[in-house]
């Protein structure tokens, strides 16, 4: 299991942070990820594998002037 935004979903093998965020709906939106209190690069996110146990964060960013 992984806790995302407070809420726990099922880990599997080959779990990567996009399908995390695909999931909750946020992947393609304007937002900063941490794993385990770690900050994730957009750039990453196809790639990086989520460890079994990881607590995500996600955050909108908001931009303003």
């Amino acid at each position: 299991m992984i806790t995302v935004k407070g809420k726990q979903m099922e880990w599997h093998n080959n779990l990567t942070l996009r399908i995390v965020l695909e999931r909750v709906g946020m992947y393609g939106k304007l937002v900063y990820v941490q794993v385990n209190d770690k900050r994730i690069n957009i750039s990453d996110w196809d790639i990086y594998a989520i460890p079994d146990g990881a607590k995500i964060d996600i955050f909108p960013m908001v931009l303003g002037g």
